[in-house]
């Protein structure tokens, strides 16, 4: 069961949650990004979650990070055996990723996976392009949907050499 619930302008978190300080941290730094990602940059939630979930967790996890980004971004697949891993990451996430009933696969595709692509994404371009990446985003798509041709476009527009080999490896071709 979900330990929390976005809603435009409403964030709902269940007691249980804060029975560890650091999960009810990061349930709210996760539902509170969702106030931007799906709130003001929207996606297709039910066939593209990969924006919203994956945003929301990257920019939870990139707080947390501080200057530790690659370590708390591959943190997770720490207990997944190698199999599983590789059958994630040798996916594109349009592709069969979320094709599979599994509620484990769904979270690995939406949350995980697509948040280190963004994590991917930041390291390639730097802090200071892929702020630029966010806020062109934000102004052509505010209070509107980013499909994946948008998304790809705006990276291609900051910065195609750095981003193009990423974003084949994640939307395949």
């Amino acid at each position: 069961m979900a330990m929390g619930m976005e809603y435009p302008t409403l964030v709902m978190i269940r007691d249980e949650a804060f029975n560890y300080y650091s999960r009810g941290s990061r349930i709210i730094l996760h539902e509170l990004g969702h106030q931007w990602f799906y709130g003001i940059l929207g996606n297709d939630q039910i066939n593209n979650p990969w924006f919203d979930e994956g945003a929301a967790t990257f920019f939870e996890r990139l707080y947390i990070a501080d200057d530790n980004i690659t370590k708390v971004f591959y943190q997770n697949y720490e207990s997944y055996s190698e199999i599983s891993i590789q059958k994630i990451i040798d996916t594109p996430i349009l592709g069969t990723c979320f094709l599979s009933s599994s509620e484990m696969n769904y979270y690995k595709c939406a949350y995980d996976y697509s948040a280190i692509m963004f994590s991917e994404i930041y390291m390639a371009l730097g802090k200071k392009q892929f702020t630029m990446l966010m806020n062109k985003l934000y102004k052509k798509f505010k209070f509107g949907i980013v499909s994946k041709e948008d998304f790809i476009d705006a990276n291609f527009q900051i910065d195609r050499e750095n981003t193009e080999e990423i974003i084949l490896k994640y939307f395949g071709n």
